[in-house]
């Protein structure tokens, strides 16, 4: 697991505070992406991820497109279905979900590390 995702999680899955959790993974992951590609402050969600895999995204210009899409699709998927059932509502996280939520984050953080090398 990324270092700094299993560092903000743990202590909140230690005090099963699993939509905590879920929404500190988001916040991990929206602050490595907008480090990454030096994006400002306030993007954030489906328009962040628009921004670095999005049609016409100036990044990853010589990624396979489809896979620039599917890549653009996963992650927006995740904030759209995820992260804003835990962030807009008064939700309890399952076991089950807070798992997906981490892996799927945790993929997404791995892919941002393997694509700082794709132009």
């Amino acid at each position: 697991m990324d270092e700094e995702l299993r560092d903000a999680v743990v202590p909140l899955i230690k005090a099963r505070q699993f939509d905590s959790a879920i929404r500190k993974a988001f916040l991990v992951l929206t602050e490595r992406l907008r480090s990454t590609y030096t994006l400002p402050k306030g993007t954030d969600g489906e328009g962040l991820v628009n921004i670095v895999f999005g049609q016409t995204s100036k990044h990853h210009a010589t990624m396979d497109p489809g896979q620039k899409l599917a890549q653009r699709n996963f992650m927006s998927g995740l904030y759209g279905v995820i992260r804003n059932k835990f962030s807009h509502g008064d939700h309890e996280a399952s076991i089950a979900e807070l798992e997906a939520a981490l892996s799927s984050v945790n993929l997404c953080l791995k892919n941002i590390e393997d694509f700082k090398a794709v132009p």
